[in-house]
């Protein structure tokens, strides 16, 4: 992961014409962290962080896999999650890792 996350963002006008493009700075806040995507029977976690190699990992949705899961996340000093789903998948995920990593945040509208 960068130290900084650069995007370009466009001048309305001279973005139309194809002329200038801005760059913007964003200073990396979290060191370590992971996204969760659920699905019925597979959880998919991506890490991401300072002193990591991006890597994503694919879990069973049974207990014994989602320990693993937690195992691994913590093995790799993960500080921040950051998952994502439409029903009720998360749940037990949420319920096996809460407490056990710093920051454990869900981006579900059912929560």
């Amino acid at each position: 992961m960068n130290e900084n996350i650069k995007l370009k963002l466009p001048f309305h006008n001279e973005y139309l014409k194809g002329k200038f493009m801005a760059n913007v700075t964003f200073p990396q806040l979290i060191q370590r962290a992971c996204g969760i995507d659920f699905h019925l029977i597979v959880v998919v976690a991506t890490i991401d962080g300072v002193g990591l190699q991006r890597e994503t990992r694919s879990f069973n949705t049974f207990t014994s896999s989602l320990i693993k899961l937690k195992e691994w996340l913590l093995s790799n000093e993960i500080t921040h999650v950051a998952m994502e789903s439409t029903g009720v998948y998360w749940k037990p995920v949420y319920k096996i890792h809460k407490g056990s990593i710093p920051a454990f945040d869900s981006q579900c509208p059912s929560h």
